[in-house]
């Protein structure tokens, strides 16, 4: 395999596509500083996939592309395609001929191609994977990084000799899978440690939720037989109530119709009353206009008499300023006379100013030409001393420049001076660090103590976290039992709704058969929401009436009602919105314990405020009963009273109350039904919650295990420490070495400094002859600028008073033409208050006209006025005489309305009584169904479905419902278990079974576990062998050809490889050289050159023992001497035999070793040109290579 063609574009300074052939052997690429050869190197770094921007010598991806220069745009692609002769398969390729491409784009998207087809980067990096070697592109730096690595450092180049990087990444997997095997394995035992005693828990709530639920089976049955029997007694009692209230809404009925004719009566006599009432108000009104209109007329009679006298004392005023306006137009064109004459004076003495300028302008012009000349010789004086003093300035800038770079030496040479006192003060704190290195030991062995205290605290922190999530567990089950009681309760309510459980028979079919037939019907207890603490009242004050159905129209409720008939389904009580009646708003007592109206009090749609008003409109509700008889002695009417208590208290004094047996019923199950979801909503919140803490408890044991394995990690952290310590003294030991060739150093520049302040002052001697020959020229010229300067002051004084001649002169004629122009605007002036004159005469003549006229316009407005006058006093007078029959009319009304309110109050004290037994025929229904809500809703709590009861008895029910006592006894048995057995976990078996499959689970991938981390260690073993005898054989052979590329490069002398701890697998090598005549050393004591020949020689025995395809070498001889660089060129010459080479150089030597030459040049607009070279073109020019001719 061997290097092709290298095909550049737009890269770096290659801004032409640009080919260079690579044929067999040796080539040399060669190029003044800065023409771009060293790009080469990089553009062949860079196409293999290189990605490190220090490596390809720039920053970021943009300057990797042409930027432009001079005339030529920047490029916006930099391409590099690198073809490969690949006949010897060593590319992984089945291709004989392999070209890989690359692109950039200054977005910072980069194109990878193989022959031609899109590919990867790692596609790229795994198909050149034989020349990942550290050798294949071999510049400066590396022969430098050669010398100065660590000798661990230096080690991987060995490696890559060795051919066992390889094998090196294959252990580092190996070994991060075993540790990452081994964490996991860790994990699962405690894993399995923390659930054996949560499986022993878990199998213990199982069995008790097994008991639990033969003890709820056998309850169940047992309440089944109870509820049976209370639904039977609850629904007989509900029949006997419906019939009884059935016949008060009867009575109510007739009632009511009283009340509406009295109201009827009432209503009329009011409309009468009203009618009385509205005439003489209209004739108050009528009353009012015509004194309106009188006083009217009174003020625009005053108005026209003032106006009158107004309009006389005008006229006379208009007559005089007409006289005035005549004597003051005589006097203006008066004026306009005198200012014509003085105009024309001004005219004629502006003409002969005029003349008189133009002979004065004449002879300032011959002045003016004497004062350019004397000013262009005195500026010609002035340049030549403004030279003469520049040239002084620089001599005496020159000799600053000098002086200061005299005193920079000096104080170099101070420095250095002190640098050398440092440098021995550096050198006895080096050897101080030798005696910390066992203090470190001490330090590490402390901290080992501190991270095995700070492992038994992860663990205990560890314990803790785990009981935690154990209390979150628990917390968890608490509260899903709690939401699923509210959703039970939910559930129950809802189907309570929907079975229209507690609803009159009749009530249930008209709701049924309105929602057949899609009528809005609802239900009063359904439309209105009740504060908790006034349910007990308002259901007192409701009654059965809160089975009451609103409708929309009268013909609805006759709809249903005939349905009912139909199906013979029992009677119903309608509120049609259309003709429901709602009584009159009236003011009720307040005062302490008074809450209110009961309409007032409630929630409800808009829609049904006619039922709510109709229902509730009449009805207080008060705290007790001692406040209910005080607003009952200010009360008149028909009212209800309602306390807190459940107390009723009606109009006529009757009163309604006892003990309860429960609380509400239908008003607490609608609030219920309206307060669950959020409630429910909120439990499930409350779950969501501890689930989320339980998380996070677990995340607090990952993270509490975390910490134990970085406390591990830590404690053998730390016991490498010492080992480092160790390291640590090599390290000073070279330090040293350092800071004593940094002070020969120092030394030497000392002494060049103290050679370069010699120099400066003979320099500067030179300076100061300079200076005074620039001080003498300066002072001539400096005379001949002083006379040069009197004959222009002398040019430029006659000049001055020629100028103030001419404007003199101009300045007489601006004035005469200003009075001109002045006499001229003031003549302008006075025309126009002529004028102005005329026009206000005339606007005066027409001023009287108009006031004679307006003057006998008003004389006739007065006749009118004065008609007017007497018109409305008429009127006022026919007004008065017609008010006293309205107001006898209106009076009689009055007393026939009293005695109708009258009848009407009697009527409603007929309804108020007749309502009061359908409240009290209510209140016993309202019991009957509040029992059997009760029944229902018990039966919903314990999850029974009524609808579902077989309520025919057979003989084995008969014979368990002997005895209810005993019944009772066996339900509080039963739950006095239930309560024993106390909270349990119903998920318990199901729990118990999962945890159980996962233990059993964990245990077997303990074992797989196990078996995979002894396959990986024994990989390790097999891996760590081969590359110890693979390495040991390459560092023999290498060692061995180093020693022969040493005597060889350097004439003579001898070098040795040596392995600082070779037990070791990791250990670093070192490199003693001893140069021809000199003794046996470190690299670090050899001189510039002996180092860079020292590290080639490595290089060279590198590619012997293990030959690249190619090998791209950019300047390795540039520390060389010609000498060293023959011995070089001879070494490439018999590698060339195994090895393609690349050559980027400057040495005259090197390219004798080449058999194939290019040239880089660099164009003035700063792109590089690749020149074909002929070898019979080149010539000597001081050991650099110098092109004479190109061609192609």
């Amino acid at each position: 395999m061997y290097l092709k063609r290298l095909e550049i574009q737009g890269f770096k300074t290659f801004a032409n596509r640009t080919v260079i052939e690579f044929p067999l052997g040796v080539t040399a690429i060669v190029g003044p500083n800065g023409s771009g050869k060293s790009n080469v190197t990089d553009a062949i770094r860079w196409v293999l996939g290189e990605q490190s921007f220090s490596a390809l010598r720039c920053r970021r991806t943009e300057d990797l592309i042409y930027s432009g220069g001079g005339k030529r745009a920047a490029q916006g692609m930099a391409e590099v395609a690198l073809t490969i002769d690949n006949t010897d398969r060593t590319l992984p390729l089945d291709f004989n001929e392999v070209t890989i491409t690359r692109r950039s784009f200054r977005s910072g998207e980069n194109e990878y191609f193989l022959n031609k087809n899109k590919v990867r980067l790692r596609d790229i990096q795994e198909a050149t994977s034989p020349l990942a070697s550290s050798y294949t592109l071999i510049n400066q730096g590396l022969v430098d990084a050669a010398l100065t690595l660590r000798p661990e450092e230096r080690r991987s180049l060995f490696e890559d000799a060795a051919s066992i990087s390889l094998s090196v990444s294959k252990r580092a997997e190996a070994e991060r899978r075993l540790k990452q095997t081994e964490d996991n394995l860790g994990r699962i035992l405690d894993t399995l440690a923390e659930i054996e005693p949560r499986l022993k828990v878990l199998r213990r709530q199982a069995r008790e939720a097994e008991q639990v639920h033969e003890i709820e089976t056998a309850l169940q049955q047992a309440l089944l037989i109870a509820y049976r029997r209370q639904w039977q007694a609850a629904q007989s009692l509900v029949a006997q109530a419906e019939i009884a209230f059935a016949k008060a809404e009867k009575v109510l009925a007739h009632a009511q119709v009283g009340q509406a004719q009295a109201e009827q009566q009432l209503g009329a006599l009011r409309q009468q009353r009203d009618q009385q009432q509205q005439l003489v108000e209209q004739q108050h009104q009528q009353l009012a206009q015509f004194e309106r209109e009188w006083e009217a007329v009174e003020r625009e009679w005053a108005v026209l008499t003032e106006r009158q006298q107004a309009l006389i004392t005008r006229r006379a005023e208009a007559h005089e300023r007409q006289q005035s306006l005549e004597r003051e137009q005589t006097q203006a064109q008066a004026r306009a006379l005198e200012l014509a004459e003085q105009a024309a004076q001004a005219q004629a003495a502006l003409i002969a100013q005029r003349h008189a300028l133009t002979t004065i302008e004449a002879g300032e012009q011959a002045t003016i030409a004497a004062r350019r000349e004397a000013d262009q010789a005195l500026k010609q004086a002035q340049e030549a001393a403004l030279q003469a003093t520049r040239t002084l300035n620089e001599a005496q800038q020159r000799a600053k420049l000098q002086q200061e770079r005299w005193q920079a030496l000096a104080n170099e040479l101070t420095t250095n001076q002190q640098q050398l006192a440092a440098s021995q003060t550096r050198i006895q704190q080096a050897q101080t660090t030798l005696e910390q290195a066992q203090q470190l030991y001490q330090q590490a062995e402390a901290e080992f103590n501190q991270t095995q205290a700070n492992e038994e605290a992860a663990q205990k922190s560890l314990l803790e976290a785990r009981n935690l999530r154990r209390e979150q567990e628990e917390a968890v089950a608490y509260a899903r039992r709690e939401a699923d009681a509210l959703h039970s309760r939910l559930d129950a309510l809802r189907r309570t709704a929907a079975a229209g459980a507690g609803m009159f028979t009749g009530v249930r079919a008209a709701l049924q058969w309105a929602e057949k037939q899609h009528q809005q019907f609802a239900v009063v207890a359904s439309v209105i929401e009740v504060p908790a603490e006034l349910e007990t009242a308002l259901e007192v004050a409701l009654g059965a009436r809160l089975q009451n159905i609103i409708v929309p129209n009268w013909e609805a409720a006759e709809a249903a009602i005939a349905e009912l008939k139909r199906t013979d389904a029992g009677r119903a009580t309608f509120l049609p919105l259309d003709t429901l009646r709602t009584p009159r708003p009236s003011r009720i007592p307040q005062g302490k314990g008074v809450l209110g109206l009961a309409s007032e009090l409630v929630n409800y749609a808009e829609a049904y405020e006619r039922a709510v008003q109709h229902l509730l409109g009449r009805t207080i509700v008060v705290e007790d009963l001692a406040t209910a008889r005080r607003v009952l002695a200010e009360l008149d009417g028909a009212w209800t009273i309602v306390t807190l208590g459940g107390e009723q208290v009606g109009s006529s004094g009757a009163m309604t109350g006892g003990a309860r047996t429960r609380e509400a019923g239908t008003l607490r199950r609608e609030r219920e039904l309206r307060e669950l979801p959020a409630q429910l909503e909120a439990a499930q919140q409350q779950l969501a919650e501890h689930e989320q803490q339980l998380k996070q408890a677990i995340a607090a044991i990952g993270n509490a295990e975390k910490a134990v394995r970085e406390a591990e990690q830590a404690r053998r952290s730390n016991r490498t420490t010492m080992e480092k310590a160790r390291d640590s003294l090599a390290q000073r030991q070279r330090g040293l070495q350092q800071i004593e060739q940094e002070q020969q150093w120092q030394q030497l520049r000392s002494n060049n400094v103290q050679q370069e302040q010699a120099r400066l002052a003979e320099q500067l001697a030179a300076s100061q002859t300079a200076i005074e020959q620039a001080q003498i020229h300066g002072a001539e010229h400096e005379r001949l600028v002083v006379a040069a300067r009197e004959q222009a002051e002398t040019a430029a004084a006659a000049s001055r008073a020629s100028e103030e001649r001419v404007a003199a002169a101009r300045a007489a004629i601006v004035s005469s033409d200003a009075t001109l122009q002045a006499t001229q605007r003031a003549q302008r002036d006075q025309q126009q208050v002529i004028d102005g004159l005329v026009r206000r005469s005339r606007e005066d003549q027409q001023r009287q006209h108009e006031l004679v006229e307006q003057l006998a316009l008003a004389e006739a407005q007065s006749v009118l006025v004065a008609e007017r006058r007497q018109q409305a006093q008429l009127q006022r007078e026919a007004v008065y005489a017609e008010q006293a029959p309205l107001l006898e009319r209106l009076n009689q009304a009055n007393l026939a309305l009293q005695h109708a309110e009258l009848q009407e109050r009697a009527a409603s004290q007929a309804f108020v009584q007749a309502q009061t037994s359908l409240s009290r025929a209510e209140s016993q229904l309202a019991t009957a169904n509040t029992r059997r809500d009760h029944v229902w809703e018990r039966c919903a709590e314990e999850n029974i479905d009524i609808e579902q009861l077989d309520l025919r008895q057979t003989p084995e029910v008969e014979q368990a419902e002997l005895s209810a006592q005993a019944l009772n006894e066996q339900i509080d048995q039963l739950r006095n278990k239930l309560r024993r057995m106390g909270t349990i976990n119903p998920l318990a078996p199901q729990e118990y079974a999962e945890l159980g499959e996962r233990n059993q689970f964990l245990t077997g991938q303990v074992s797989d576990i196990r078996q995979a981390a002894d396959g990986l260690r024994e990989l390790i073993n097999e891996l760590e062998t081969a590359m110890n005898s693979r390495f040991a054989q390459t560092f023999s052979a290498v060692a061995e050809e180093f020693s022969l590329a040493f005597t060889r490069l350097f004439g003579g002398g001898t070098a040795q490889l040596i392995l600082n701890d070779p037990n070791s697998s990791e250990s670093g090598i070192d490199i003693i050289a001893q140069p021809p005549g000199k003794r046996r050393q470190p690299l670090s004591l050899l001189s510039g050159g002996e180092r860079s020949l020292t590290a080639v020689a490595l290089l060279v025995a590198l590619l012997k023992v293990n030959p690249t395809p190619f090998c791209v070498m950019d300047e390795v001889d540039a520390a060389l001497d010609e000498a060293n660089v023959v011995r070089l060129r001879e070494q490439l010459i018999e590698m060339s035999q195994q090895t393609q080479f690349v050559l980027v150089t400057h040495n005259r030597g090197t390219v004798e070793a080449a058999s194939t030459l290019y040239g880089v040049t660099m164009n003035p607009d700063g792109a590089s040109k690749v020149l074909s070279i002929r070898l019979d073109q080149l010539v000597d020019d001081g050991g650099a290579v110098r092109i004479v001719e190109t061609v192609g």
